[in-house]
């Protein structure tokens, strides 16, 4: 199910994880909408925002601009765009299916979660749970990385409560990880990796320069870019269409060979109807 939870993103969650973990992240959301609507909002009681448009969504499912024009009708002279956000970070919501299913799309139709779903929302959410999931996924990480990519505050009484491996960087800070975590030889090799917009590995760290160069940050964070990582390192970006996959590297690959052997692998899976091409150029 997909709805709007860390660091303010809409995010792909399980059932279970998004009962539990939705409340915890309520404070980013809130600073969120203070910081994106506050001049529209202002003077507003968010609350009674929020629980009127939740009482139009148990109605029945709407998208975005239709819920704001019906705010705007009971909030006269408020900003529809603005009422609607109120609601979507506020009241939690979600986006029904087939929203971003594979292949296809349709329009976002907002629904409250624990009404879609029959189960209510977690009332005494812990946050250890996310915070093990992170460092199984990220980990090793330092406690910034934690909250950057959480949310979460106060976390350091939590941390030091759970029973994590320790190490220390080459800078001397604090890494933190499971003890099942795996620690792969230094000399593994990373092989190249085509991964999507706004790939959580690109935005899992506080410092981003562990996957992407800094003189590259322009050309990939928080766009809708698509990028290549190569010796574990984002070395381009890449599209794809009918006639195959096109690379435009940063710099000259080494091994431009293992980046057209992993690219057609993942063009016969798919998109088997390509001619299974892979061009790289310069950025």
């Amino acid at each position: 199910m997909r709805l709007i939870a860390q660091r303010a993103t809409i995010h792909l969650h399980t059932v279970d994880d998004a009962l539990a973990w939705r409340p915890l992240v309520q404070p980013t959301l809130g600073k969120a909408l203070r910081n994106g609507f506050r001049a529209q909002l202002d003077g507003l009681d968010i609350a009674a925002v929020a629980a009127a448009g939740a009482a139009l969504l148990v109605e029945r499912p709407r998208p975005p601009a239709e819920l704001g024009r019906a705010l705007a009708a009971l909030f006269p002279g408020r900003d529809p765009t603005a009422l609607a956000a109120a609601v979507a970070y506020t009241e939690p919501v979600l986006q029904l299916p087939p929203r971003g299913v594979w292949g296809r799309t349709g329009k976002v139709m907002l629904a409250p979660v624990a009404h879609a779903l029959g189960r209510p929302l977690a009332a005494d959410p812990a946050p250890d749970g996310l915070i093990l999931r992170y460092l199984r996924a990220f980990g090793p990480a330092t406690t910034s990385d934690i909250r950057t990519f959480t949310g979460l505050t106060g976390i350091r009484e939590i941390i030091d409560e759970l029973p994590l491996r320790r190490f220390a960087d080459e800078r001397g800070r604090e890494l933190l990880d499971v003890q099942e975590g795996p620690l792969p030889d230094p000399e593994t090799p990373a092989p190249p990796r085509f991964l999507g917009e706004f790939d959580n590995l690109l935005l899992g760290h506080e410092d981003r320069t562990r996957v992407l160069p800094a003189e590259h940050r322009a050309k990939v964070l928080l766009l809708p870019a698509r990028p290549l990582l190569v010796d574990g390192m984002a070395a381009g970006i890449w599209t794809s269409g009918a006639d195959g996959i096109v690379v435009r590297a940063f710099e000259p690959i080494r091994d431009e060979a293992a980046v057209i052997a992993e690219g057609e692998r993942m063009l016969a899976v798919l998109w088997q109807q390509s001619e299974r091409t892979v061009r790289i150029e310069a950025h």
